[in-house]
């Protein structure tokens, strides 16, 4: 959503965009990695605790729709970044952890979505069934006695 890739020597333009856009809301600026538009953005599904399926997204500009395609599985070095960028929070009932390709090959985690995530169960129907289990187990845990 609102989201613009502005080059070297592009400012003023992106000064003015950001003034028009803004309106009182905060965005961020990051970057822009070339390999999102070949590799794209991985997006690591964990349910309790455990990655269930991975998704890739390419980038969605001005009024683009969104590109999704997946689920893939998730392999040990995309596990491995999940559990790193979510160890600080403790537990997590569910949790959406966005990684990108820099231009060396290193993966790096460009978002943790821990409140209100699209956990892409249209395109991974089967994650649906742990997600309902944790669900599950987790008001069974915190219920008042």
């Amino acid at each position: 959503m609102d989201t613009r890739c502005f080059g070297p020597g592009e400012n003023v333009e992106a000064q003015d965009w950001l003034a028009d856009t803004a309106q009182g809301r905060t965005f961020m600026l990051q970057p822009y990695l070339r390999t999102v538009e070949t590799v794209g953005e991985q997006s690591i599904v964990v349910i309790g605790g455990k990655p269930t399926h991975r998704i890739r997204k390419r980038p969605r500009f001005l009024e683009d729709d969104e590109s999704v395609d997946g689920p893939f599985p998730v392999e040990t070095e995309f596990a491995r970044l999940a559990a790193e960028a979510l160890a600080p929070y403790g537990p997590a009932l569910y949790a959406r952890v966005d990684v990108m390709q820099a231009d060396d090959g290193r993966w790096l985690v460009s978002e943790v979505e821990l409140i209100e995530p699209s956990l892409f169960f249209k395109q991974n129907p089967d994650a649906l069934a742990p997600f309902v289990r944790a669900v599950e187990d987790w008001v069974a845990e915190h219920r008042p006695q």
